[in-house]
């Protein structure tokens, strides 16, 4: 009998961190042309001059921009007109010829911020201010390039407030619905597992949005793949923190993107495996996330079922987006991987191996499971299933078991400890 079997851990740490008092701020809203430029830092203004994140205006206004390092210097360019700022120097290069700013351009906070009204003027736009209302108007008659103020965010002709009749009108009914870590409820959609979607309902009303096929976002895209470069000048610079209350959660920007756009936290996740293409995507309304009890939501451990029936759900609908047939789920096997997942979360362990060092090969065994070929996924401290998928993808040896082509069937199992959630996948060829 040949057993095979891959073992790879992964672990993520999601850290805490205090956000100091900061004073009362006054926010300035900046306007181009006939809609307001989606915010995800402060402006800020130095003696007078109004200072913006480069990446918001430079894309904003259809440039390309371009970062050294060594020399520390940015360059625009848009249509025949070339900027080159430099961090700390009050000259700038507009088609080679030196302009002197007053205030040089600066980085804060990871951002580099240059002057609104000189790139904008020098790229042909128009800029007043209205002091009664704090608000900087940018205005171009140029054609601009896309921006994220222009991305509609739907997944399959659905978006955020859609009511659930009319989810059902294009869709028809759910196939299943599921508990989330919000205070939403899943409704899973698919056809046999192909163009995957879950739709966030609460209050008859869409507030949330998952996929994995990037095809599906947006109206009459023809688009399948993205890059994380070109999802970054689609939707501006990735937050590193979310606030809520006095906590500040800090985002792992290793395999994903999380954006603050038009109401919605917008997390897109990449494939490293194959260059950091984005492979899916989940939006959800700001209120929702902000709404969300801690890192995992309230009662995690009241979810359990819904979370390994989600994270089976899942393993399927890539399997299936990647040319593989779909598993079955054994009941049997599900009760062999939730026993190891209760057994690390109360002995507080993450491991194949169990205390008693038995394998995963031991453990089918003495459930008197019968088998040719096994495999076992493991994944630790993510804070649904959606975010345990996405990890265990961007690991080549999960992967390896996820799309094991002589793996035949499934079983899930889910324990927690507190907050810190643990995750089996137990695949096996009968």
């Amino acid at each position: 009998m040949k057993r095979v079997l891959i073992f790879f851990l992964f672990i993520l740490m999601v850290f805490l961190i205090h956000n100091p008092t900061a004073g009362a701020y006054q926010p300035i809203n900046v306007m181009m042309n006939d809609h307001q430029l989606d915010m995800n830092a402060p402006v800020q203004v130095q003696k007078g001059t109004t200072m913006l994140p480069m990446r918001v205006i430079f894309e904003e206004l259809g440039a390309k921009i371009k970062w050294d390092q060594a020399t520390r210097t940015v360059t625009a360019t848009r249509e025949g007109t070339e900027i080159l700022l430099t961090i700390g120097s009050h000259t700038a290069l507009v088609n080679g010829e030196n302009k002197t700013l007053a205030i040089a351009p600066y980085v804060y906070q990871q951002r580099t911020y240059v002057p609104l009204r000189f790139v904008s003027e020098s790229l042909g736009a128009m800029v007043r201010w209205d002091q009664e209302t704090r608000t900087v108007y940018i205005e171009s008659n140029d054609k601009l390039t896309p921006s994220a103020q222009e991305i509609k965010l739907e997944v399959g002709n659905i978006q955020l407030g859609d009511t659930m009749d009319q989810v059902e009108s294009l869709l028809g009914g759910s196939l299943e619905q599921l508990a989330s870590s919000y205070s939403f409820d899943w409704h899973v959609f698919h056809e046999g597992y192909d163009r995957y979607m879950q739709i966030g309902i609460n209050k008859n009303e869409v507030t949330a949005l998952y996929t994995n096929h990037i095809s599906m976002i947006g109206s009459n895209n023809e688009k399948s793949t993205y890059t994380r470069e070109q999802i970054r000048n689609l939707l501006g610079t990735p937050l590193q923190t979310i606030k809520k209350g006095e906590k500040v959660y800090r985002i792992d920007g290793s395999n994903r993107d999380t954006f603050d756009h038009k109401g919605a936290y917008v997390t897109v996740f990449y494939d490293k495996q194959h260059s950091d293409q984005a492979t899916a995507i989940q939006i959800v309304k700001k209120e929702a996330e902000l709404e969300k009890a801690g890192y995992v939501g309230a009662d995690p451990a009241a979810k359990i079922s819904d979370y390994e029936r989600q994270l089976f759900l899942l393993t399927n609908a890539v399997r299936v987006r990647e040319g593989e047939k779909a598993l079955s789920w054994n009941d049997s096997v599900s009760n062999v991987a939730r026993d190891h997942s209760e057994d690390m979360a109360e002995n507080r362990y993450f491991n194949h191996f169990n205390q008693a060092n038995e394998t995963p090969f031991d453990r089918l065994d003495r459930a008197g499971i019968k088998y040719s070929q096994a495999g076992e996924n493991l994944a630790f401290s993510h804070s649904d299933a959606i975010y345990a998928h996405e990890a265990l993808w961007n690991s080549a040896g999960h992967r390896s078991n996820t799309l094991g082509t002589t793996f035949k069937q499934a079983g899930v199992g889910v324990a927690w400890n507190g907050e810190t959630p643990y995750y089996t996948i137990n695949f096996l060829n009968p």
